[in-house]
């Protein structure tokens, strides 16, 4: 993997506040009516890079509502996205809280991902099944809505990069599914993850980058929304008071 890939993740991931952490554990991983997770009683103290991430994305990559695709062609691309979030933000999450080192860390991280051998139980293994799992859902979501359909006319770009998505899942994803686990770490159906995600990287984060491009992504609301809910969550760990200045 390139320097330049390492910079297209780092740049399309959200940033880092906990607004973002907070959409992470609580929104992205529910469909309406679902029950939210509890957290941790210091879930709040956490160091980002002390977060259970990749809890967090197979949380969203096993999710029993993924079964059912949506019925509204709108509501398939904001899962999308949704979903490509997690993968994002896991790939660009941080990894060490000293500052200079945490590019050498990403780097050096994403290259072990894209072609380190490993065992289907360690951290990169599950990752890879994980996100083998969500690129294939997303896939689906998006290139099953019929031609001739309003929603392809009016985002083309859209459905021209997922359709890029289609052989790559067609060939490496088919028999990735969910409650099989990979006997390998390579996770793949043929070859190596490598040959998939050296391929399939880029357009995963074009893709995401076109959805919130055309609306689909977080949208100012929904981040001043889980500000006001983590804000109100800060002051109820903080105790009676603890939320006043003088």
């Amino acid at each position: 993997m390139t320097r330049t890939s390492t910079t297209s993740v780092r740049t399309f991931a959200p940033s880092f506040s906990q607004e973002s952490l907070f959409l992470t554990k609580n929104y992205s991983s529910n469909t309406p009516g679902d029950q939210q997770p509890q957290e941790s009683e210091n879930a709040n103290e956490q160091h980002p890079e002390e977060l259970p991430w990749i809890d967090m994305l197979e949380s969203a990559a096993k999710a029993d509502w993924l079964r059912s695709t949506p019925t509204d062609h709108h509501d398939r691309l904001k899962r999308a996205y949704s979903l490509l979030f997690h993968i994002i933000l896991y790939l660009g999450r941080p990894l060490t809280k000293d500052v200079q080192e945490a590019e050498a860390a990403t780097q050096q991280f994403l290259l072990a991902f894209n072609s380190a051998p490993v065992t289907p139980e360690s951290e990169i293994g599950r990752a890879r099944y994980a996100i083998g799992l969500l690129t294939k859902t997303i896939t689906n979501d998006i290139s099953t809505i019929p031609d001739g359909t309003p929603i392809r006319t009016q985002h083309p770009q859209v459905f021209a990069i997922a359709d890029a998505l289609v052989p790559l899942c067609e060939v490496h994803l088919d028999g990735v599914v969910q409650e099989v686990a990979p006997t390998s770490g390579e996770v793949v159906d043929e070859g190596k993850w490598q040959d998939f995600w050296t391929k399939a990287q880029q357009v995963v984060l074009a893709l995401g980058e076109e959805l919130d491009r055309e609306g689909y992504g977080i949208s100012e609301e929904l981040m001043k929304e889980a500000k006001a809910e983590q804000e109100r969550k800060d002051r109820e760990a903080a105790g009676p008071g603890g939320g006043e200045t003088k």
